[in-house]
């Protein structure tokens, strides 16, 4: 994480190199590329404040003032526009989009895609049966600061903005910076658990879970600007599939009891020393009775490839299944996913009437990965350890009577906080919050604390991070960094490399075929420019480096080069492995393949037509 931190720190300080240089589409690169860092590779905590700062910075100077009359001021319904990076054909944030859409029916809604190449036609479809507009700014190819301008524009012409984008999104984050004419904006807290910068970029925060820790004290959040509106569901169109023929489908005996546990295989990974695999094992051993089927795990992932073994074929890991009712019509109970909670399948599992037991073990895990009901109380059974989780599934086994209370309860608290006025009551809130604070000072944010490497959170996080997938090992995002920050001072090696500033996260690409260099013959720049080749061929910008030394004086010029050479690399620990090239005249010829290493002061230009890296004489890289 402490790698993490640094590259977004080193990019972020590039961003702020090529604003001071009038680069701004290149810093708004820089300030996207560092926001997709730490969202990918958790840099220990989930404030971006310098990088917010930025995207005030850039908007300030690259995109036109809010219109001082933004807000509509005509009558009827009003308007809403939904900033959304990217929909997919599945996936929480779309549906969590789509729900709030289809529910609000006291606003008309419009959907504009900030870089998406192509929309699924499912959401198309869903957007349709709302009679919902759906609009775009560009894609990954138009340059952000033109995406971000089209956005302030448009958002400009309605009544409230809504935010679902993703925690890189630097064109949104630069559009949506505050103003006099801002519309109210509220901002879908979707990626809760992840850093993402925009905390400008924002009236009111829109949150699903218990996490204040992480909202108002780790990412400084004003309590003020936080409203939380559950999740939202339907409920189910047809009549459930019977509890006889669900069984017969799947083949399952009636005399069977069935603890059912759904969820992406990556909501089981451990997060700390407990697994939910292991903790049913006691259960399987004191019910013989019993069998527990996980839908979404494969048989071969861990932590189920151990429990597996071990549960006498009573412990069956379903995969992924396309359709999920005949399960919950054949189930007793439901077991709530850990770490990750249920979300979705909690309430689908309470419509379709079946009681939910939760493991939790770990209270800041229940803090970080839950969402929580906000009916009190709560209808679900909470196990601390496997002999409770036990004791709490075989309650609602044995007893009928508590199973369909308990069901009961949960199913009709599901309808109303999900399902009808107890979600809409809560989003009126969310948008009368944002219209109170729209246009206003920002409440004061509390301070964040700095954290220890001690603290609890930290591995849990990192643990998380590095299982949801899409974090690159430290070497990969500590050289995409140091390239990026070479580059910024470098047009010839930003050039080269566009791709790196829209995912710094990915390995480098095709780097030089080399590097040359022809420094006068004094000390420091000979050090100077050999430090400059041995940075770039560490990470991998250059293939090979070479030094042009003059060739009427190419012994006194390798008597300078061999001891500067020797020292640096004993002090780098490793060798550079350098090829003399003797030139006559002004320079060595450089094929346009290679890059040019000069100082701002060396006007010989020796390298024509090749591309030529700068250096300053208090250089980057130093």
């Amino acid at each position: 994480m402490a790698v993490n931190a640094d590259a977004v720190r080193r990019i972020g300080e590039g961003a702020r190199r090529l604003i001071e240089q009038g680069d701004l589409e290149d810093a708004a690169a820089y300030l996207q590329a560092a926001a997709r860092i730490a969202w990918l590779n958790q840099p220990g905590g989930f404030a971006l404040p310098e990088l917010d700062t930025l995207a005030g910075q850039i908007a300030d100077l690259a995109v036109p003032p809010w219109p001082a009359t933004s807000q509509s001021a005509r009558g009827g319904r009003p308007r809403v526009l939904h900033v959304i990076t990217e929909v997919y054909e599945s996936g929480g944030h779309t549906r969590l989009a789509g729900r709030w859409i289809a529910r609000d029916r006291k606003r008309d809604h419009t959907v504009v895609l900030t870089r998406q190449y192509g929309v699924h036609p499912a959401f198309k479809a869903e957007l349709a049966r709302s009679n919902t507009k759906l609009l775009s700014v560009g894609d990954k190819s138009t340059p952000i600061l033109e995406r971000a301008r089209a956005l302030r524009a448009t958002a400009a012409t309605f009544d409230f903005v809504v935010a679902h984008i993703h925690p890189d999104d630097a064109g949104a984050v630069i559009a949506l910076q505050p103003g006099a004419g801002r519309p109210p904006t509220l901002f879908m807290n979707h990626a809760d658990v992840a850093p993402w910068m925009g905390a400008d970029a924002f009236d009111v925060l829109v949150g699903f879970r218990h996490s204040a820790r992480i909202i108002e004290e780790l990412r400084g959040i004003a309590h003020e600007r936080c409203v939380r509106v559950p999740l939202a569901c339907d409920p189910p169109a047809t009549a459930p599939p019977s509890r006889a023929d669900a069984r017969a489908r799947l083949g399952i005996a009636d005399d069977t009891e069935i603890v059912l546990t759904v969820g992406h295989y990556g909501k089981f990974a451990p997060l700390t020393e407990h697994s939910l695999a292991d903790a049913v094992l006691p259960l399987l051993e004191a019910r013989p009775a019993t069998t527990v089927i996980a839908v979404g795990p494969t048989p071969d992932q861990p932590p189920w490839n151990k429990a597996i073994p071990r549960a006498d074929g009573r412990l069956i890991a379903a995969s992924v299944q396309p359709e999920l009712a005949d399960y919950y019509a054949a189930a007793d109970v439901l077991l709530e996913s850990y770490p990750i909670g249920g979300g979705t399948v909690v309430m689908e599992a309470a419509l379709a009437g079946l009681p939910v037991v939760s493991y939790r073990p770990a209270p800041l895990a229940r803090e970080l990965f839950w969402q929580e009901p906000i009916g009190d109380p709560d209808p679900r059974l909470h196990a601390g350890d496997p002999t409770e989780l036990a004791a709490h599934i075989g309650l609602l086994l044995d007893d009928p009577a508590e199973r369909t209370r308990r069901a009961d309860a949960l199913r009709d608290l599901t309808l109303d906080l999900h399902a009808g006025s107890g979600w809409t009551e809560q989003l009126e809130a969310a948008y009368v919050r944002a219209t109170e604070l729209a246009g206003g000072p920002s409440p004061a944010a509390p301070a964040i604390p700095a954290l220890g490497e001690d603290d609890d959170l930290f591995p849990m996080l990192w643990r998380y991070n590095h299982r949801s997938g899409g974090s690159s090992p430290p070497q990969v995002v500590n050289a995409s960094a140091r390239a990026l920050e070479l580059a910024a001072a470098s047009p010839a090696i930003r050039a080269r490399f566009p791709d790196l500033q829209v995912d710094a996260s990915s390995p480098l690409p095709e780097p030089f075929a080399g590097a040359i260099a022809a420094p006068a013959l004094d000390e420091t720049a000979i050090a100077e420019q050999l430090e400059a080749m041995r940075e770039l061929r560490s990470i991998a910008v250059v293939a090979q480096v070479a030094l042009g030394l003059p060739r009427d004086d190419l012994e006194r010029a390798i008597a300078l080069v061999e001891p500067i050479l020797a020292e640096q690399d004993a002090r780098a620990g490793w060798e550079l492995d350098v090829d003399v090239v003797p030139y006559d005249g002004a320079g060595p010829a450089v094929s346009i393949e290679w890059l040019a290493i000069a100082t701002e002061d060396d006007e010989r230009a020796w390298w024509r037509d090749a591309p030529v890296h700068r250096l300053t004489r208090t250089p980057a890289h130093v």
